[in-house]
């Protein structure tokens, strides 16, 4: 029997060699959902209990009465069963989107999470990697506890207004064990479990970030250099415009704590310009033989 040839089943419990209890039983085997009504003359109560326990959809006796209602009663049956059959068809489909979903989450390249109330509700494990620990010790953190400092404007507005002219923001994070990361993030306001949320994914661009600091470095150092050739060219105000260019150099260094400019002059070199303290810029260049401070600034 395929569960798809019949919408209902009515059997009587005598049959010609074979039971209609035994009929129930085989048909449960091949089909526990389709409706079956168990008939019956001389029906007892304790025949009704057993039919019940081999799950028999409905126990009638004969009658008149009950003959007359039997349409009806099919057709509640066959209805409810197809109103069943399509719920579980639209339970499947919705576990079957959300496992789809849940893949899609975990094994993202991107770190993803909803935020409520300002707190993680949901993140992925990528999220976790990205923030250097596990995606369960983010839940219910408060999303700012993970930010530094100086971008907290950004997260504020961000609470504030998440479907602001922004869509795209940049900051930087602190990690567990201390470190820092550039992250690149993009949120979306949505509802979530009833409660106004916020969806967001992630993207760690530290390299990225880095990249663009050493190349506006760079950039800041040629220009400076390009400043100071045009400057022992022309001769004009020699020391205050060296010690311009030595501060837009120094300016593009992180960590700078000692510099200076020298010209090359007969006797050695002669410093012109300098930032920090002279033994700083000494011990830097590992001796003072070929060096002639004439001046400090």
């Amino acid at each position: 029997m395929s569960s798809s040839a019949y919408d209902l089943i009515s059997i009587d419990l005598v049959l010609p060699g074979m039971g209609g209890l035994d009929v129930l039983v085989r048909i449960r085997k091949l089909d526990p959902d389709i409706p079956v009504v168990m008939v019956s003359g001389h029906g007892t109560t304790e025949m009704a209990v057993v039919a019940f326990e081999n799950r028999a959809t409905k126990y009638v006796v004969k009658s008149l009465e009950s003959f007359k209602s039997l349409p009806y009663v099919f057709e509640n049956l066959i209805q409810e069963a197809r109103f069943k059959s399509n719920e579980r068809a639209m339970r499947s489909q919705i576990e079957r989107s959300e496992r789809i979903h849940r893949s899609i989450v975990e094994n993202a390249l991107a770190g993803i999470y909803i935020l409520q109330d300002g707190a993680f509700r949901l993140v992925n494990p990528k999220l976790g990697e990205i923030f250097g620990t596990s995606a369960e010790s983010l839940l219910g953190l408060p999303f700012w506890q993970m930010i530094k400092p100086d971008d907290m404007a950004c997260v504020s507005r961000l609470e504030s207004d998440p479907l602001s002219d922004i869509p795209v923001y940049e900051s930087k994070v602190q990690r567990k064990d201390g470190t820092s990361r550039w992250i690149e993030f993009r949120t979306v306001a949505i509802e979530y479990e009833g409660k106004r949320a916020i969806l967001g994914n992630v993207l760690d661009i530290t390299a990225r970030k880095d990249k663009e600091i050493d190349m506006m470095n760079e950039s800041r150092e040629l220009s400076a250099l390009e400043g100071l050739t045009e400057i022992c060219l022309s001769g004009m105000d020699l020391d205050g415009r060296l010690g311009g260019v030595l501060c837009q150099m120094v300016s593009g260094t992180s960590g700078a704590e000692a510099g200076g400019i020298f010209l090359r002059e007969e006797e050695g070199l002669e410093l012109r310009a300098l930032h920090g303290s002279v033994e700083e810029l000494i011990r830097f260049i590992g001796g003072v033989e070929t060096v002639r401070l004439l001046s400090q600034p």
